[in-house]
């Protein structure tokens, strides 16, 4: 006896959680320009004093502009006197051709030839393959420029083959048959092949002027099979799109048919297809895993075998190569904002694959204006994620980035680089399972603010999870020891020493493939030496990623936001793109 009741209850539950998310980013990013209160301004002067490039403006007086005050820019900039050229400025296309001054050789293009005297003189230009060209030219000082464009030497070639649908390549380009083809003069590799010939090269001499024919006749191949391999050789296909299946690939010398089986451990035929008639080299087709009936597989070693037969003489030959699919292989998009893979302030204790690599980038966005001017804060983060050990037991994850702002006429550039390395504790799968692994990140930022959730310095985490199929509750403590502490007081003196204080960390992660949906906070405590307290702003984040049908690119996006208290906030908006491998 089968019940669909919880299938059905999972399905709802899932369509209305989708919902909520939806509705929560969609009122985020409209709101992604919303400021209350001080927080903002806090933020900006504070990163204005750690770091700072002024932009030179004219003085104001109450009426306005005064175009009568003397203006001094805060950066002296040293520019330094033009050198004058005085001569002849003598240009070319193409480049690097040889010039003659009066039948003497002065170099080669682009070329400024200085110290001529005054008067006629006979200017001379020669490279190899264009025809010269010579001038007479009035010199009568200063700078006087040429340009010159010379014309290229070139003959005639015109090449038949058998069997007339022969591709014929000559460099980088393709030649039509029994047609005269205008080419530079010289010596030239052409390259003639056919599906089920023999590939033929010959050297050709083009003379000026002239055409070259050339007949070429093709000899026929015997039918080989070979190059049978895949894109990977382990894949778990219940992972999204093309990250739960494999791309086989292999040759064919010639026409005829084939068919691919695919075994398991048994020697039974799972799956199996035909490819009708081969008309080019390269074959391949795609396999998710699944059975005749779109049945997932189990996990275990398949073999894929490929069977083939030439059209000419029918010559048979057959190929095999062994498959894993193995679904500890989780393969999930991950935001890489606060220098470890997760959500953006909630890192999650999965690890990648050994070779499985992540490149992702994401770009956050605040602008408001009011009665101090305009205020523009713009997080920009490059995030690259690795699988280190083929036991999925350690991970890389770095980022880099910076927060560009501007606030009045200041111009911020506080940048930002940070390193994870995580190690895997425990794993239990399941429909209720649980994930533990230890993290030790080293982080720098250019600012005493934490809107990334990421100081400077060094912290020891547990990042956690805990599973309801496809919905996770993350849970990361950390500890960090840093030279600085946060500061949001543009009057402080942030003095170097020894700080430690916690980050708490806590996210709701819902993976729907080709969707994923999170909602993460960012608590972080007081420096120890100063008593265990909340120190505000904490930072709260809602996104959603999605995997673009066919391919393996991920586009993402985000509402983050700073909170201080309920009258002092504001918000950014943002999306990303990436893509997993």
């Amino acid at each position: 006896m089968h019940s669909q009741t919880g299938v059905g209850y999972i399905g709802i539950m899932e369509r209305t959680v989708i919902l909520f998310f939806v509705v929560l980013l969609v009122w985020g990013l409209m709101g992604c320009s919303t400021t209350k209160g001080t927080l903002l301004e806090k933020t900006t002067e504070r990163e204005e004093k750690d770091s700072e490039v002024k932009i030179p403006s004219p003085r104001r007086t109450e009426e306005g502009y005064d175009p009568q005050e003397d203006y001094k820019p805060d950066i002296d900039f040293y520019e330094p006197e033009k050198e004058k050229k005085i001569g002849l400025d003598i240009r070319s296309t193409p480049s690097g051709v040889s010039v003659y001054l009066d039948n003497r050789n002065v170099g080669i293009t682009p070329l400024v030839i200085a110290d001529v005297r005054e008067g006629r003189h006979k200017l001379t230009l020669k490279r190899e393959g264009f025809y010269s060209k010579t001038v007479w030219i009035t010199y009568t000082g200063g700078t006087a420029k040429y340009y010159f464009t010379l014309v290229e030497i070139t003959g005639f070639l015109r090449v038949t083959a058998v069997p007339p649908e022969a591709q014929i390549s000559l460099g980088s380009s393709w030649l039509p048959a029994g047609k005269p083809h205008e080419i530079a003069v010289g010596s030239h590799i052409l390259r003639v092949r056919a599906f089920g010939y023999e590939e033929e090269s010959f050297a050709v001499n083009i003379r000026m002027g002239r055409t070259t024919e050339l007949s070429v006749v093709l000899k026929e191949v015997d039918f080989s099979l070979s190059n049978l391999d895949a894109n990977r050789l382990a894949f778990n296909p219940n992972n999204s799109g093309l990250l739960g299946s494999i791309q086989i690939r292999f040759r064919v010398s010639g026409p005829g048919s084939g068919r691919a089986e695919i075994v398991d451990s048994q020697n039974r035929i799972v799956m199996s297809r035909d490819f009708g008639t081969f008309t080019t080299w390269e074959q391949s087709f795609a396999w998710d895993g699944r059975d005749r009936q779109r049945v997932p597989l189990p996990d275990g070693t398949y073999t894929v075998r490929i069977q083939a037969e030439g059209a000419r003489h029918g010559e048979r030959e057959t190929a095999e190569f062994a498959v894993k699919i193995d679904s500890s292989i989780v393969l999930r998009f991950r935001s890489l904002w606060s220098g470890s893979a997760g959500l953006l302030y909630a890192p999650t204790p999965e690890i990648l694959p050994r070779g499985s690599v992540q490149v992702s980038s994401v770009v956050l966005a605040h602008a408001s204006s009011g009665a101090e001017g305009t205020v523009v804060r713009t997080p920009v983060n490059f995030g690259l994620r690795v699988g280190l050990d083929r036991r999925n037991l350690f991970e890389l994850d770095t980022s880099a980035g910076g927060i560009i702002g501007f606030s009045d006429d200041t111009l911020m550039l506080p940048w930002f680089a940070s390193a994870a390395f995580k190690a895997s504790l425990l794993r239990l799968p399941g429909n209720f399972g649980l994930g533990t692994t230890a993290q030790m990140k080293l982080t720098y930022q250019d600012a005493r603010t934490d809107t990334l959730a990421n100081s400077s310095g060094l912290s020891l985490g547990l990042p956690t999870a805990l599973h309801w199929g496809p919905l996770s509750l993350l849970l990361a403590p950390e500890l960090i020891l840093s030279p600085y502490s946060v500061s949001y007081d543009p009057d402080e003196t942030v003095e170097l020493d020894l700080y430690e204080w916690m980050y708490g960390r806590v996210g709701l992660l819902l993976d729907l493939p080709p969707f994923s949906f999170g909602a993460s906070l960012s608590l972080r405590s007081l420096p120890f030496n100063e008593g265990f307290a909340l120190d505000l702003p904490f930072q709260t984040a809602l996104e959603a990623h999605w995997l673009i049908p066919k391919t393996q690119l991920f586009l993402s996006l985000y509402v983050a936001g700073d909170f201080e208290s309920s009258d002092s906030y504001y918000l950014f908006g943002g999306a990303g793109l990436g893509i997993l491998n």
